[in-house]
């Protein structure tokens, strides 16, 4: 991890410009890495935590399920803005994916989603 903190600051003329972040942080083996507090940012895949953290923390969710599947049922804008404000209110932040079809395009309903979002931060 240090190796990858110095790396970063080489390539970025002595600034930090990288964030570790580590899943699974509170496993006891070392299978997923070697999370340290204060060292790296905590992911709590499709989780949040109970109350404002002093560090900041993420999570990662998707709109419906992590790979297109035709039919599945998607997040409202509504769903997904609560989510964001909730993660965000306790020192989060909150990566969302959105599933492409194969060809590497989204659908219509995707798009009706992401549009809602985006009027909600209109005046």
């Amino acid at each position: 991890m240090v190796s990858f903190y110095n790396s970063s600051m080489r390539a970025h003329g002595g600034n930090l410009e990288s964030v570790y972040t580590l899943k699974n942080h509170l496993a006891t083996s070392k299978l997923y890495g070697d999370y340290q507090a204060g060292v790296g940012t905590p992911d709590y895949e499709r989780g949040r935590v109970s109350g404002i953290t002093a560090e900041p923390w993420q999570t990662d969710t998707c709109l419906g399920d992590w790979f297109y599947k035709e039919g599945i049922e998607y997040k409202t804008a509504g769903q997904v803005v609560k989510y964001l404000v909730d993660v965000v209110s306790k020192n989060g932040t909150l990566m969302l994916n959105f599933p492409l079809r194969p060809d590497g395009t989204h659908d219509s309903r995707r798009k009706k989603v992401f549009w809602r979002i985006s009027l909600t931060g209109r005046r």
